[in-house]
């Protein structure tokens, strides 16, 4: 990791083409519309407060850098001008906001702030940096075998404590929220073992009552190999999709693979897998020694309403410590 005073100072500007004039008005139009969020203007984050520093990752959706902001080190992740459609950026306006409001919690990636512009056709998310790897990394680059369990129960006592956090944000000002992308990619593992829920892009507002709210928006986002059989069906679906996501870790961090199954294994491959998945012929598992082993079955119920709770995974892993 480079020093505070070694990273170097790039423009603002994102080094492709300036927006069309009709992307450039679009952009006003909804920057103006979310500018009327009190939390958006008051977390807005100037372009010339940021230096941008060097790449630490990319998709296709955008770039994320090791940034300065007000002397500290941050994670900036800036997307693609051909991402910034308005239908992408009202999502990912919305999902921002939404993180915003959230209280602070140890196990859940903080937004510090937003930095966009029209005229640049640039949007820019300021977050906490976690200096270490994802999970995904940890799996096939530390313990290809599989994470000594140790480690596996502070990791997942870390995922469900602050996916708890989430489902039941104790706070009269922010909404509990469904993640919908919970895979090894999205959780950040510390140099000192901190473990952080990151990537809110595709979260959206959970129930306010004890009814759960059912959702019929967005199917298909997440990665498909960790979502619950409700969303690949195109199903109704509330923040139950989290737990099964979150057994699909688990069955990750217990059989030492990146991904919950393995598509070698299947005549059709993903295809396949996929198919199996939405029809309830396959679950992922763990081995039979695993500590993990009653939590994934518990998680990866068919039945969103036979499933545990984040809560419930909290007690039964603290247990274990």
């Amino acid at each position: 990791m480079r020093s505070r005073s070694s990273i170097p100072q790039h423009s603002m500007a994102f080094p492709d083409v300036r927006p069309s004039s009709a992307q450039r008005e679009m952009l006003e139009r909804v920057f103006a519309q979310f500018s009327l969020s009190e939390i958006v203007r008051q977390k807005r984050i100037g372009a010339d407060e940021i230096i941008l520093g060097s790449c630490l990752g990319q998709g296709s959706y955008g770039v994320v850098r090791v940034s300065k902001w007000q002397g500290r080190l941050v994670a900036t992740k800036s997307a693609h001008k051909s991402c910034l459609g308005e239908r992408e950026v009202r999502n990912a306006l919305r999902a921002s906001e939404l993180h915003l409001k959230l209280p602070r919690h140890d196990n859940v990636i903080e937004l510090y702030g937003l930095s966009w512009s029209a005229e640049q056709g640039m949007l820019m998310l300021v977050m906490e940096l976690v200096a270490g790897m994802n999970l995904a990394q940890v799996i096939e680059k530390e313990h290809p075998m599989a994470i000594p369990e140790p480690k596996q129960i502070h990791i997942a006592l870390g995922i469900a404590r602050g996916l708890a956090f989430l489902h039941e944000v104790p706070d009269k000002i922010s909404r509990p929220l469904i993640h919908r992308d919970l895979k090894p990619d999205n959780i950040l593992i510390g140099s000192t073992g901190q473990v952080k829920i990151a990537d809110f892009g595709t979260s959206r507002p959970a129930a306010l009552t004890a009814s759960p709210l059912m959702s019929t928006i967005t199917h298909g986002v997440g990665a498909p190999a960790f979502s619950a059989p409700e969303c690949l069906n195109c199903s109704t679906y509330d923040h139950r999709v989290d737990i099964w996501s979150y057994g699909c870790i688990l069955s990750c961090m217990g059989n030492g693979w990146s991904l919950p199954f393995c598509t070698k294994w299947l005549p059709d491959g993903q295809g396949s897998l996929l198919s199996r998945l939405a029809n309830g012929a396959l679950k992922p598992d763990v081995p039979e020694t695993s500590v993990f082993r009653p939590l994934v079955r518990d998680c990866c119920q068919y039945d969103p309403a036979c499933r545990t709770s984040a809560a419930a995974v909290v007690l039964q892993l603290e247990a274990l410590q």
